[in-house]
């Protein structure tokens, strides 16, 4: 670049440009500061705990976990698939989601400050505000109106789902910000390949969010889209375009899935090792009650519908007195993406009534057999919310057109389309603020934003024994397999920056041996289980927390264990507060009388 050329950026029509984006992207980062307040006032030590059930323990801790061993692989030598969880199990980073997708946001902090839990918060109210600044962006692209771009921004940010649901717990997929640039991209008509190119690598990046959720989500729409344009001679090249770009996505995507198949060919009952067995999907949906209640985050408000309904009709009639009924490319493509949205969210089985159907997923499903791996369908409803953000957006911008027919006076014109944009603006956040769901029904929303202490740092005189080479390590008491997740995800968290290998794991799936393992060493200390750990995992240190002991373990575990004939015994070597490290020992062979 040139230095004319690179000047040119920061001065005139550009650096206003800049500028602006800076402007919105700090305005959607105040929001979010204050809609988790005081969240964003306690980055460092803090973490969010605000989702539905107990996911703010392990789901979070899984993401983070995920989040910063992608970081460590992608900055050194350590091998990718192969984690520091259900060692010795190979692929163990593809027995769940990998949240490549995330390091766009979360590698740069974490490894500059080492600190987890920063680059967690900064992924998710980042990624947040970039997602509102997204739509406030393709909104205003289409309706010319940055009252319209609020508008959409906060249909999408005053979700449920995403601060106090899923994404909470997930932080990974707070990076949602290049959904919205794709559905503006692919509604242009695409008129060379360089175009449909340039979607290829927005496509990856929003793909690597989830393989297994945001694949579908991303594609269903663009499917549907490219189809629809093969069939008109116009628009044929640019649905082949479209098409072609999807191809190539899945080929980058491919080594990927090649891993997942991978494990789920060393895994012949991969279905049932998951904790996760009875799924969301079991239940049929039921119409209409399903797009207005439930945990997903399509979810259709009252205010939201009348919004769009008053935007269509100011649609129509601002085009039929200028004598043409073409309405710009977001309603189009903001329908098209609420519909396949909702279509995709919904269970194998709709019930309308007490009629039964399948569903487009069920159809898919069973087309695509490997589809039954979306356990919890709700979460490709995300391309629905889209689509309403979408339409709330380019609906109020045709009101905002209507008040500017109307209105005479450039300053009153704006003075009440301002006013009007503030109250959609609170009609929203008051169905968000009013209440939210948990397990048990709507519940009164808390005061301020909930949010949980970071876990504590590895004990110093542990690490040397840690960060030995070679020096697996099993964390107890875990539970048998992971029936009580916590246990695991908590050693999961502590484990970050020192990657010693852990016996324990959670995630979407487990290895075949995991749950004879974590059996036998729940029967710790005894020499006979010992000795078999040590025979099927090559065990070296066992950490012991006296927190969640049971009175029977305090019994067992009340003095270091004394070798019993076996082959190996545990001895402690390294002791803080409640936290215990033994190491296991070869013991010498007993001399003959």
């Amino acid at each position: 670049m040139s230095r004319v050329t690179s000047r040119a950026m920061f001065t005139g029509p550009n650096a206003r440009g800049v500028a602006r984006a800076v402007a919105i992207i700090a305005g959607y980062i105040a929001l979010l500061a204050v809609l988790t307040w005081p969240l964003a006032g306690s980055l460092l030590s803090f973490l969010p705990r605000a989702a539905v059930g107990f996911a703010w323990q392990h789901d979070l801790h899984y993401s983070i976990w995920a989040m910063a061993h992608g970081s460590h692989a992608l900055s050194s030598a350590a091998s990718f698939a192969d984690a520091n969880i259900y060692y010795p199990a190979d692929n163990a980073f593809f027995y769940g989601p990998t949240a490549i997708g995330a390091l766009q946001l979360f590698a740069p902090v974490f490894l500059v400050s080492g600190n987890p839990a920063l680059a967690t918060n900064v992924t998710l109210l980042l990624g947040l505000a970039l997602t509102g600044a997204a739509m406030h962006y393709i909104v205003y692209r289409w309706t010319g109106s940055d009252l319209a771009g609020v508008v959409a921004a906060s249909t999408v940010l005053l979700n449920h789902w995403l601060l106090w649901g899923f994404v909470s717990a997930t932080p990974h997929w707070a990076t949602l910000f290049w959904l919205p640039i794709i559905a503006f991209l692919a509604a242009t008509r695409l008129d060379t390949s360089r175009a449909a190119l340039a979607l290829i690598p927005l496509l990856v990046l929003q793909c690597l969010t989830d393989l297994v959720y945001m694949t579908p989500t991303v594609f269903g729409p663009l499917g549907v889209l490219a189809g629809l344009r093969l069939l008109k001679p116009s628009t044929r090249l640019a649905g082949i375009r479209l098409g072609v770009a999807l191809v190539i996505t899945l080929v980058m995507l491919a080594p990927l899935y090649y891993f997942y198949l991978s494990v789920a060919s060393s895994n012949p009952d991969l279905g049932n090792q998951t904790k996760w067995v009875t799924t969301e999907s079991a239940l049929p949906s039921v119409l209409p009650e399903r797009l207005f209640e439930g945990f997903g985050p399509l979810l259709l408000t009252p205010s939201g519908l009348v919004l769009i309904a008053i935007g269509a009709c100011a649609a129509l009639l601002r085009r039929r007195s200028h004598g043409s009924l073409d309405l710009p490319g977001g309603w189009a493509h903001g329908a098209l993406w609420l519909i396949v949205g909702a279509g995709l969210s919904l269970h194998p089985v709709v019930q309308i009534g007490q009629t039964e159907f399948t569903s487009p997923l069920g159809i898919l499903v069973s087309l695509v057999p490997s589809l039954d791996a979306i356990r919890v369908p709700s979460r490709l409803g995300l391309a629905g919310l889209i689509g309403f953000g979408v339409l709330s957006g380019v609906a109020f911008g045709e009101i905002n057109g209507r008040i500017r027919d109307s209105i005479r006076s450039r300053g009153l014109s704006i003075a009440v389309s301002s006013a009007l944009a503030v109250v959609v603006v609170l009609l929203a956040y008051n169905s968000y603020a009013g209440s939210y769901r948990d397990l048990t029904g709507p519940k009164p929303m808390p005061e301020t934003y909930p949010i949980q202490h970071t876990q504590p740092p590895v004990p110093k005189s542990f690490l040397p024994y840690l960060e030995s080479a070679d020096a697996a390590v099993v964390v107890l008491p875990a539970g048998p397999g992971q029936a009580r997740p916590w246990p695991h995800t908590r050693a999961m968290y502590r484990s970050i920056g020192h990657w010693y290998p852990l016996l324990n794991g959670y995630s979407s799936y487990w290895p075949a041996s995991f749950i004879q393992d974590m059996a036998t060493a729940g029967e710790l200390p005894a020499p006979e289980a010992l000795e078999s750990l040590v025979e099927s995992t090559g065990v070296a240190l066992v950490w012991l927390n006296g927190t969640y002991l049971t009175p029977q373990q305090r019994v067992a575990w009340a003095a270091p264990p004394k070798p019993a004939g076996g082959k190996h015994g545990l001895v402690l070597v390294a002791r803080d507060g409640v936290d215990r490290l033994f190491a296991v020992r070869p013991q010498p062979p007993t001399r003959a009388r």
